[in-house]
């Protein structure tokens, strides 16, 4: 018994480290510009200021939001934080806004601390028609503003959604 708990507890940890959790050896604090906010990422990802209060923050290689079918050392598509002007007031507001009802399966909602909230659900796109998952979380910037972390992508999605939960004032 005291062997399965062991190796139960090591597979947990790894599969924490490998999606952000626990701040693990591959995964560090990335600030976004001075805005006083900051967010856990790969470290070999960067993050870019494209404007004021729109960041991106990419990176490479697998375990890092690609599927099985991206060779190591590709460009993953960036996960994007932009400021809103307005802070859903649930998140079932927030599934409306991003799930909006079309074939959207199962949706993840959670609360985030400090009144945020993420959302996660696999939807048709509206480009192509292939299911993509889309990812939001919202967390309060002040003044009924908000910082928004998106990402919509037909790939595994476990790292961006790992990077969007955790947007947070530094």
């Amino acid at each position: 018994m005291a062997k399965c708990s062991g190796l139960l507890l090591v597979a947990a940890l790894a599969v924490s480290c490998a999606i952000g959790g626990g701040g693990g050896p591959n995964v560090e604090e990335k600030e976004l510009g001075h805005s006083g906010y900051v967010v856990d990422a790969p470290t070999s990802w960067k993050v870019e200021a494209q404007v004021q209060s729109f960041y991106t923050i990419t990176g490479a290689g697998p375990g890092t939001g690609a599927g099985t079918d991206t060779a190591a050392g590709a460009e993953q598509p960036g996960v994007q934080v932009t400021e809103s002007f307005a802070m859903p007031p649930s998140v079932e507001e927030l599934a409306s806004q991003v799930c909006d009802g079309s074939g959207q399966g199962e949706v993840i909602k959670e609360a985030l601390p400090d009144g945020g909230f993420f959302v996660q659900c696999a939807r048709p796109s509206r480009a192509t028609g292939a299911t993509t998952t889309r990812i939001e979380a919202v967390v309060p910037a002040g003044n009924g503003k908000a910082l928004r972390c998106h990402l919509e992508t037909d790939r595994d999605p476990t790292a961006a959604a790992a990077i969007c939960r955790s947007l947070r004032k530094k």
